[in-house]
């Protein structure tokens, strides 16, 4: 007796896209970055005034870390602070494309309390997967 479905060909089934590999790279074929508090700082200085891009939080946090630490040094604090306004700032801006956000909404800081509050929130939300219209993901090389 024939089989009815020998002729039939069986449906062609494609594997779900990988999005985290076993070599790191998420899937993508890059490199994912993997940002210290040296390299941070390089960044930071580096990209000074630099309001375009996007940062990760490891970048952000980091950096605002050793802005911090160095500003309790006494008699240096003053300088210090101006020296790293704009940059401080622009890594800010940077980390709010990373999440998809105009870096006009840095002026949320302007807001007692509730600006704050919200800019420590998006701060720590993870940025968006792959390019946005900022630019490519900066967790990968």
């Amino acid at each position: 007796m024939a089989d009815i479905n020998a002729g039939a060909q069986a449906p062609q089934t494609t594997p779900p896209p990988v999005e985290h590999c076993s070599c790191g790279c998420g899937g993508n074929g890059k490199k994912l970055r993997d940002i210290n508090i040296i390299e941070a700082c390089k960044l930071f200085f580096m990209n000074y005034a630099n309001f375009e891009g996007r940062a990760t939080r490891a970048e952000f946090w980091w950096a605002y870390l050793m802005v911090f630490v160095v500003s309790l040094i006494p008699f240096v604090s003053f300088v210090w602070a101006i020296a790293v306004l704009i940059p401080s700032i622009a890594v800010g801006v940077r980390r709010l494309h990373d999440i998809e956000k105009s870096g006009w909404y840095y002026l949320l800081f302007l807001i007692p309390i509730v600006g704050f509050i919200l800019m420590i929130v998006w701060f720590v939300k993870e940025g968006t997967k792959g390019a946005n219209q900022y630019g490519e993901d900066p967790q990968y090389e």
